[in-house]
C-alpha cells in the first residue's frame, strides 16, 4: 500500500492565535501528532479544529472565528464555525462537524483507506465523526489523552450536559474497534474491547539540551515546576526539606494550585524554600537546566496518575538535569535514567535528594547523554508519528483481510 492511499482526518483543539484560551499541553500534543503523521505518511493531514474559547458570557465572543491556517509542514487546519452560547454551542458544533466531515468523506469516497482520528470523546465532536466513519467505511479512532469527563465538579444544567456527554462517550467506547491513548491503563480500562496503540507525549529535537561538564555546586538548587494540584505530593516535599541542611539545599517552587498557600507559609518559616510563582517559559527552562535536581512528585496512590503521561517530565529530561520522581508508570518507562522515590516519608525523600545531588559532573553528564539517546529514539514527534501511522496501516490491513 502506498503512502498516498491513506487519508487521515484529525479532529482536535489547536489554534494559530496566541490570545486564544487553548490548553498549551493540548496544543503541543495535537500539533506534534500532526507533524509526526506528516513525516511518517509523506502526506498532508486534513485537520479540523474547534477554536478554544469560554462560553458567553465568560467570553464576549458570540460567533467563533472561521478560516484556515497552516499547521505542521504541509497540512492546513480549518476552524469549525459555531455560536458560542450555552446549549447552542454544542448543537452548532455537532452540526458543523457533521457537514464538514461529510464533505471530507464524500471527497475521498472512492478511496478505501480512510482514518478519522478524534482528540478525546467530547460527543458534539466525536459523535459526528463516529457516524461519518460508519457511513463511509472509514476507521474511527479516538485518541484518549485522559479518562472520559466526570461531572462531579459541575452542578445544575452543566452537570446534566456532562452526564449526557459521559454516557455518549461510554456508548462509543463500547463500539469502537481501535483507539490510541497516552497510557496502557487508559486504553485497557476505558476501551477494553478495542485494539489499541499507546503513544507517549513527544518532544522536538531542538528542545533536547546538549549535555556539558559543569562545576560541582556548593549549594544545590532543587526545582519543582508545574501544577500545585491534589495528586502532587507538595506537602511531602516541603516536609522533606526540614531534614536538609539550609546552607547546602534550596527548594524553588514554580506554579499555582491548591497547595499555593501552604508553599507560601513554608517559605515564611524556612529560608531555603522559595515560592517563585510564574516566570516566562524560556526563563523557567534555563533555571531548570541550571538546577542540581528537578522533582516530579506525583502520588502513585492517586487513580488519575495511572492514566497520565506528563509533557513536563519530557521537558525536565531534555534539559539534562537529573530528575527525582515517585514510583509511577512514567518512572518505569525511563528506568535507571531517573532517580525514584520508593519510601513516601519526608526523611527518606530528603535522603533521595541528597543521593541525587551527589552526582559528580562526569556522572551527571553520562546520565544526560543516556537520557538524550532515549528521547531521540523514542520520544521525538517523528518517532511518535511513525508509531501511530504504523498502527493505522495495521488497521487498514486488518480491514482488507476481513473484507476478503
Amino acid at each position: 500500500m502506498g503512502n498516498k492511499q491513506m487519508r487521515i482526518a484529525y479532529i482536535c483543539y489547536i489554534t494559530n492565535q496566541s490570545t486564544a484560551r487553548t490548553s498549551q499541553p493540548v496544543d503541543i500534543l495535537s500539533k506534534g501528532v500532526i507533524y509526526g503523521l506528516e513525516k511518517a505518511s509523506s502526506n498532508k493531514i486534513d485537520v479540523f479544529s474547534v477554536f478554544p474559547v469560554p462560553m458567553f458570557p465568560r467570553s464576549r465572543v458570540i460567533f467563533s472565528p472561521v478560516g484556515r491556517f497552516k499547521v505542521g509542514e504541509t497540512s492546513v487546519a480549518r476552524y469549525i464555525p459555531f455560536i458560542n452560547v450555552p446549549l447552542i454551542k454544542q448543537l452548532t458544533i455537532f452540526i458543523a462537524f457533521f457537514f464538514q466531515l461529510l464533505g471530507w468523506a464524500w471527497h475521498y469516497r472512492k478511496e478505501k483507506n480512510k482514518i478519522i482520528l478524534s482528540y478525546g470523546l467530547f460527543s458534539p465532536i466525536a459523535l459526528p465523526a463516529y457516524t461519518i466513519a460508519r457511513l463511509f467505511s472509514a476507521s474511527f479512532v479516538p485518541q484518549m489523552p485522559d479518562p472520559p469527563f466526570s461531572s462531579r465538579d459541575y452542578k445544575g444544567w452543566k452537570k446534566k450536559l456532562m452526564d449526557i456527554d459521559a454516557c455518549l462517550s461510554k456508548w462509543m467506547l463500547k463500539r469502537v474497534s481501535y483507539c490510541v491513548g497516552l497510557t496502557q491503563q487508559l486504553c485497557e480500562d476505558f476501551a477494553p474491547g478495542a485494539a489499541h496503540h499507546v503513544h507517549k507525549c513527544g518532544i522536538n529535537p531542538e528542545q533536547i539540551h546538549e549535555p556539558a561538564l559543569r562545576e560541582p555546586a556548593s549549594r544545590h538548587v532543587v526545582i519543582y515546576s508545574g501544577l500545585l494540584g491534589e495528586y502532587y505530593l507538595i506537602p511531602l516535599i516541603l516536609e522533606s526539606f526540614e531534614f536538609l541542611d539550609p546552607d547546602k539545599y534550596e527548594l524553588h517552587i514554580y506554579g499555582k494550585g491548591v497547595y499555593e498557600k501552604q508553599v507560601i507559609e513554608a517559605q515564611q518559616r524556612c529560608g531555603h524554600i522559595k515560592y517563585m510563582g510564574f516566570v516566562p517559559h524560556d526563563e523557567l527552562v534555563r533555571n531548570q537546566q541550571a538546577a542540581s535536581l528537578l522533582l516530579s512528585p506525583k502520588d502513585p496512590r492517586h487513580p488519575i496518575v495511572h492514566y497520565n503521561f506528563s509533557s513536563k517530565l519530557l521537558e525536565y529530561l531534555a534539559g539534562g538535569t537529573p530528575v527525582l520522581m515517585t514510583d509511577t508508570h512514567e518512572a518505569r518507562a525511563f528506568g535507571d535514567a531517573v532517580f525514584v522515590i520508593k519510601d513516601l516519608t519526608p526523611k527518606a525523600v530528603a535522603e533521595d535528594i541528597r543521593r541525587a545531588c551527589a552526582l559528580s559532573p562526569e556522572q551527571r553528564m553520562a546520565r544526560a547523554e543516556k537520557v538524550n539517546k532515549l528521547l531521540m529514539e523514542e520520544y521525538t514527534w517523528k518517532a511518535i508519528g511513525q508509531g501511530i501511522y504504523q498502527f493505522f496501516k495495521d488497521i487498514t490491513s486488518d480491514k482488507k483481510r476481513c473484507a476478503s
